[in-house]
């Protein structure tokens, strides 16, 4: 199986030219490309800073989950320097997870959809997910798709099953032009979000969530309960009723999780 190196030179040529200022660090195999980010941000690095690695030996996601990051796969993390309040970061989560939802989407034909806060799925097997990282006033966004990866050598993790570009059409994807496709996507939801227009994000939510309408059981923290999906607020809360008629508002922290109990995915 054959496709395309990820380098600096293939990633410059496909680097959005507008808006924030790319600069990619092409890695071949590192531990997380979120940590190789995080020194970066520490160090100093401006917005726009993008790690790109072929193989991720440690990759992670939420909750210190393992993610499988082998050879084929699109293993990238962003540096963000947001000028809004800290209480809103928490949603950038959902504006990076809906730009990695839109492009799959647009390049593929696919139905995908979003398990909130931060899984992008086609139909219930996940291709992709997105976990944000704070590094002081700095934030990186890891996000890590399943592009050219068989079926065979797809992670099998206890707690949902996954799936790949490769997998669901039969045939390789160029991963740069993926790249530039999510960088483009992201930019501009992040300046609408930034700008405290979310007019769209809340829409788009809407649209692609798997969550939405159904009934879910929550653990944030040491908190635990079951609920409807009602709505999700500006800053990427979801709402939820319990059997009682009281509502919890759930935010997208490091430390939740959100369960479908009955499954009526809508094909929209």
């Amino acid at each position: 199986m054959r496709f395309g190196a990820l380098t600096a030179d293939t990633l410059r040529r496909v680097l959005p030219s507008s808006g924030i200022a790319w600069a990619a660090h092409a890695y071949g195999t590192v531990g997380s490309t979120n940590d190789v980010a995080l020194k970066l941000a520490h160090s100093g690095a401006p917005e726009g800073t993008l790690v790109v690695a072929e193989v991720q030996t440690a990759g992670r996601g939420r909750r210190g989950n393992r993610w499988d990051s082998p050879e084929g796969g699109l293993w990238m993390s962003l540096v963000l320097r947001p000028g809004f309040a800290s209480v809103r970061r928490p949603g950038i989560s959902l504006v990076s997870a809906t730009a990695v939802a839109r492009t799959l989407h647009a390049v593929s034909g696919l139905p995908v959809r979003l398990k909130w806060p931060n899984d992008v799925h086609i139909g219930h097997r996940k291709i992709a997910g997105v976990m944000v990282e704070a590094a002081g006033d700095a934030l990186v966004v890891g996000i890590g798709v399943n592009v050219n990866i068989p079926e065979d050598d797809l992670p099998t993790p206890r707690y949902y099953e996954a799936t790949s570009l490769l997998s669901e059409t039969g045939r390789l994807w160029d991963r740069s032009e993926l790249v530039g496709r999510v960088l483009d996507a992201f930019e501009s939801r992040y300046a609408d979000y930034a700008a405290g227009d979310l007019v769209r994000a809340l829409d788009e939510w809407r649209e692609l969530s798997l969550v939405l309408g159904e009934m879910v059981a929550v653990t944030c923290g040491p908190l635990s309960f079951e609920g409807s999906v009602v709505g999700i607020d500006e800053d990427g809360a979801i709402i939820v009723r319990l059997p009682d008629g009281r509502q919890e508002r759930v935010p997208p922290s490091g430390d939740v999780t959100c369960s479908l109990l009955e499954t009526k995915t809508r094909h929209r």
